[in-house]
């Protein structure tokens, strides 16, 4: 009986899904301090590859976290007002189904910048020492780091 539940399981979850997703959103990531134009289609193609994943938590967390590259390409590219919606709206999946975790300050940073590019200083300060805050409680110096540059 284990054996077919185990068979059903790996049936209903395509087996390459998860790998092609995150190959995706390792390689835009690669791509975006450099060549951000680049990694935007690469963003896109990993919110399409999260469709593959099964329905639930983890394929809305996939899709938030290609709505960041996506987001944080757009603003790299001079685009912050296509931006904002779209990091917004994954920012609250994020906080509902994830707070305090590594894809909030990701796309608390993310947020930050565009309000600081778009001239919104104190929303953009807020944005940033929520980042440090969340990296803080992950133990993440790095995440921290980046925060405290934009803090001055």
């Amino acid at each position: 009986m284990a054996l077919l539940l185990a068979s059903a399981s790996a049936l209903a979850q395509p087996s390459g899904a998860p790998r092609a997703f995150d190959a995706l959103i390792a390689q835009a990531k690669g791509l975006m301090a450099g060549e951000p134009e680049k990694a935007l289609p690469i963003a896109l193609a990993a919110g399409s590859a999260a469709d593959a994943l099964p329905a639930g938590r983890a394929r809305s967390l996939a899709h938030a976290e290609a709505d960041w590259l996506r987001g944080e390409a757009m603003t790299r590219i001079n685009k912050p007002d296509q931006a904002r919606p779209i990091i917004t709206a994954a920012l609250a999946t994020a906080r509902t189904l994830a707070p305090g975790g590594k894809l909030q300050a990701d796309l608390m940073m993310s947020a930050a910048a565009i309000d600081w590019t778009m001239g919104r200083v104190r929303e953009a300060l807020i944005g940033f020492q929520e980042a440090h805050r969340i990296y803080g409680g992950l133990g993440d110096q790095r995440g921290q780091a980046k925060a405290l540059q934009y803090i001055g």
